[in-house]
């Protein structure tokens, strides 16, 4: 079963880094609005297996999803940007919001039989937050970073680093914590969230990916002295791979946690059977979902230092 789970894993992140980092940046939104329709369709599949199941605005919240997932791609490309500052909206992102949440709401007005309104609209706001809210962060990784990417042209050096540096960095720290918690875990970490999970597992997968982190940034930057490397337009130190390596394999973990106590509040073992060996597409990207808006932040922050 490991060995499945680190061959399809490995796989599958190739893929989908072959497709991000190459390909024009137009043809990498591709990659991620179908991901995001693939994630969502899965994330409201679980609140229709719950038990007793309840209406979920499915196909309302997708649109949103992909609304939102457009307007970070447009907030995001110089050319596009200046034209939605011109129309005097400082964020087509917050505009998004609010209509998805109008939508929803509204959406309920003509439901005379739904006995579970508020479920109803939590779960499908849940759904837009949950996954495309934060899959936009992946996708500001790629292109914000870089002042002179265009929609036609492949994503920068720096925006290849951060996503590059992200998955392989948490991927590293799931693998580490998944070999290290099946050979000597003891300790269980949160048994009534996930009873596989370990403190041992933890720990090992945090060493894992910090390990993988300092590699990333000694073969990939452009050396500045010993302890400082660039990539593109950021500049990092040994600190900064070190403490990210630490923090986003820790987040990682706790993004993992989130997705486990879903499951087990409808009561299933797998998000999906997408990915023989792993389940489905949730219970791959739930770690990385939860790590790519604190890469964001704080690359965001180490650029005003």
């Amino acid at each position: 079963m490991m060995k499945h789970r680190l061959v399809y894993g490995a796989t599958l992140a190739i893929a989908a880094l072959a497709g991000l980092l190459y390909l024009p940046l137009v043809g990498a939104f591709a990659v991620f609005a179908i991901l995001t329709v693939l994630l969502m369709k899965e994330f409201y599949g679980l609140f229709k297996i719950a038990d007793p199941p309840f209406p979920i605005f499915d196909r309302i919240g997708i649109v949103c999803g992909l609304a939102l997932l457009t307007a970070a791609f447009l907030d995001s490309i110089p050319p596009f940007s200046r034209r939605l500052d011109v129309l005097s909206l400082d964020s087509a992102e917050r505009f998004v919001v609010f209509l998805s949440i109008a939508v929803v709401m509204v959406r309920q007005f003509p439901q005379k039989h739904n006995q579970q309104p508020l479920m109803t609209i939590a779960g499908t706001l849940f759904g837009i937050f949950y996954v495309a809210y934060l899959l936009t962060f992946l996708l500001r990784l790629g292109i914000e970073f870089d002042p002179n990417v265009r929609w036609n042209r492949p994503m920068g050096e720096t925006g290849r680093f951060l996503l590059f540096y992200l998955l392989a960095v948490v991927k590293a720290g799931d693998s580490g914590a998944l070999f290290v918690g099946c050979r000597w875990g003891r300790h269980k970490l949160f048994p009534r969230i996930s009873p596989n999970k370990s403190w041992e597992g933890l720990v090992g997968g945090m060493a894992v990916g910090t390990v993988a982190g300092l590699l990333l940034f000694y073969l990939l930057g452009q050396p500045v002295t010993p302890v400082l490397r660039e990539f593109g337009r950021l500049r990092w130190s040994v600190a900064d791979a070190l403490a990210m390596g630490l923090i986003l394999t820790a987040a990682g973990a706790i993004g993992d946690l989130v997705e486990s106590l879903i499951k087990r509040a409808v009561d299933v073992k797998d998000s999906g059977r997408v990915i023989p060996g792993l389940g489905g597409l949730l219970d791959v990207f739930d770690s990385v979902l939860y790590t790519a808006p604190i890469l964001y932040f704080y690359t965001t922050a180490r650029l005003l230092w």
